[in-house]
């Protein structure tokens, strides 16, 4: 439980994560982002999902892969590739990446999910409690990306990137900044 709650802004969490202490960490975060269905859909840039997920920052991505692979009885033979996508800011947990025809740097927070609570669904910023009409989101959704194959273990390492901006609340070290809107 975290001992205080700040308000912040985005800036805030910026800073918080650029001047990370040296090790791994422990956060919680809280996110919102949308949902990315079909144009198909009848819910195409409708939806949002709310999510809290116990996350490890800072982490070494071949070392925990290369220690599950020893929990596992395989070689410890794990050699990540760099991400094609962004550029790692040394020393942070934080991506940046530029897309093609864009003129403002989008920043990433790369997490190691260790757990992660059921989604809530949002449909036109309400709560979606039907049933059928939380299966079709679901239908349309995208499968989740593994690395499972390309780790080479039973035991997904689950890596996840967040965009700085669907990051809500961050609780770390015993304070949760709330990023307000």
């Amino acid at each position: 439980m975290s001992k205080s709650i700040r308000f912040g802004s985005l800036g805030d969490l910026f800073t918080k994560a650029y001047h990370f202490t040296r090790g791994t960490s422990f956060a919680q975060l809280y996110t919102e982002v949308e949902v990315p269905l079909p144009k198909s859909s009848p819910y195409h840039d409708r939806v949002k999902k709310r999510q809290c997920h116990n996350v490890q920052l800072n982490f070494s991505y071949s070392n925990a892969v290369n220690n599950m692979r020893l929990q596992e009885n395989l070689e410890p033979t794990f050699i990540p590739s760099i991400p094609k996508w962004g550029t790692r800011l040394p020393g942070t947990p934080l991506i940046s990446h530029l897309k093609k025809g864009d003129t403002e740097t989008t920043f990433y927070l790369m997490t190691r999910v260790l757990k992660s609570q059921q989604a809530d669904y949002y449909l036109d910023g309400r709560p979606v409690y039907d049933i059928p009409i939380l299966d079709a989101i679901r239908d349309d959704m995208r499968a989740p990306y593994s690395n499972r194959k390309h780790q080479g273990v039973e035991h997904e390492v689950i890596i996840r990137t967040f965009k700085l901006n669907s990051i809500r609340a961050i609780t770390m070290g015993g304070e949760t900044l709330v990023v307000e809107k």
